[in-house]
């Protein structure tokens, strides 16, 4: 059986994206500035393009993810945890984002560690998911749980020797199997 896969376009994603950050919402195929920017749509659009950089390697989508993981860490607070709306004006629209918005950037910082990326969008990302994943203890939703199981588990790949991650894959894990 032969799989003959379509290639590929990510026309649409860099036509929602500007020198800030994927904007939220169109109007049909027309970006809607109004609705400005969330942290986690820049997630999700950063672990596409690392999933696209594996194997293709293409310039354009690495200046996106550059774009996307710029946009995490500005809406990092000093304290880890995440802003998740900013206005089209770059302007705070909320002091703090929900749970799952923290999983899903922890997620995709931990994807973003992975050898094969370019040593800046690595250690930036080391650094976003070190500074937040101090909260991760404390998470209600399992849905945040779940993603940070996903960033831990990549982030165990780069650095596979350091035991802590294990220990907190596991730890995770097991609060998840609680509510079941």
């Amino acid at each position: 059986m032969i799989d003959i896969k379509p290639p590929i376009k990510l026309d649409h994603l860099k036509a929602l994206t500007d020198d800030t950050g994927i904007l939220q919402h169109t109007k049909y195929s027309i970006s809607n500035r109004k609705e400005g920017y969330t942290t986690d749509d820049n997630a999700r659009a950063l672990v596409v393009c690392i999933k696209f950089l594996q194997p293709h390697g293409d310039s354009d989508v690495n200046k996106l993810a550059n774009t996307y993981l710029s946009f995490l860490f500005h809406m990092q607070r000093p304290d880890g945890k995440f802003r998740n709306l900013l206005s089209y004006d770059r302007g705070f629209l909320d002091d703090v984002g929900s749970e799952d918005c923290m999983g899903r950037s922890l997620w995709a910082c931990g994807y973003a560690i992975l050898p094969n990326l370019s040593k800046g969008i690595r250690t930036t990302s080391k650094e976003i998911f070190d500074k937040g994943f101090r909260h991760a203890s404390s998470f209600k939703s399992l849905r945040a749980k779940a993603f940070t199981i996903l960033g831990l588990c990549y982030y165990y790949e780069a650095f596979p020797h350091d035991h802590n991650l294990s220990k907190s894959i596991v730890s995770l894990t097991e609060q998840l199997l609680d509510n079941y």
